[in-house]
């Protein structure tokens, strides 16, 4: 068994001023939260000291008990978070920018990831946005994704960028630098209200390939639709002698609504190595 409670309080404060054509928000949060008193039996105070020297050591946990720590507890933990919102008359949303920077306090004084989040309308359909992720102790952007939207009632594209610099930790305390950029696309193009056409791509920039494609559209009456498919998906693998491959599917969907009866799903596979 095992128990734990915590204490958070929250303040924050909102402003807003309205202009000739457009009105201002801006807002604050300052957050804290602290761990209250624990309680432990059983498995939880058999191996609590394991635990927390495993912790202590930044040493992964694997095997045996380890499965069964499932407690992440409460950290002391207080954080500040500014946001604004412009609003124009004519068009609505127009700016909306959030920052939070979080305190862990543990053993000592340390400084979470700072976040920044920005998303702007150039026109009502087309918008802009960014959310960036900023890490002290190894002093560079951990995370950030950008996208680009276009949105109206003929015409849907998106495409977006995804970058991770992230640092994992092997049995061995060994410490290795992974990467991760992605890009991804997809449109759709309504063309009536009975038929929608709609394609996909997205790219590893890592590792030069491809891992998705789809093409496909959709039929839509009364009583019935139709929704046809095509799509090549690039999964992970290994070859015979362990070395890391891929394997390509390549899938046809065929799914017929009948309503309200119901519907029916047919799918066509082929997978081959790349």
């Amino acid at each position: 068994l095992y128990v734990q409670d915590s204490q958070s309080i929250e303040l924050n404060t909102n402003l807003v001023k309205s202009f000739d054509d457009f009105s201002h928000s801006v807002s604050m949060t300052l957050a804290y939260t602290r761990p209250g008193a624990e309680f432990r039996n059983g498995f939880y105070e058999e191996y609590k000291a394991q635990f927390d020297k495993d912790k202590e050591n930044n040493t992964p946990c694997i095997g045996g008990p380890c499965e069964y720590n499932n407690i992440a507890g409460v950290n002391e933990q207080a954080s500040l978070e500014f946001t604004q919102f412009i609003f124009s008359d004519t068009q609505g949303e127009k700016l909306y920018h959030r920052i939070v920077q979080s305190v862990n306090y543990n053993d000592s004084k340390q400084y979470g990831d700072l976040e920044n989040e920005l998303r702007y309308y150039f026109t009502p359909e087309l918008s802009y946005y960014n959310n960036t992720f900023y890490n002290y102790d190894r002093n560079v952007i951990s995370k950030t994704q950008n996208s680009l939207a276009y949105l109206s009632s003929e015409f849907i594209v998106n495409f977006s960028h995804l970058y991770e610099d992230q640092e994992e930790i092997l049995d061995d305390n060994t410490r290795i630098r992974t990467r991760t950029s992605y890009i991804t696309t997809d449109a759709r193009y309504n063309y009536s209200k009975k038929w929608h056409y709609y394609a996909g791509y997205a790219y590893d920039i890592e590792s030069s390939e491809t891992k998705n494609r789809h093409l496909g559209l959709t039929l839509n009456k009364k009583c019935w639709g139709l929704d046809l498919k095509y799509v090549e998906n690039i999964r992970p693998s290994l070859d015979a002698s362990g070395n890391a491959a891929g394997i390509k599917d390549k899938v046809l969907y065929l799914v017929i609504n009948l309503l309200p009866i119901g519907g029916v799903n047919v799918r066509y596979q082929k997978a081959q190595n790349k």
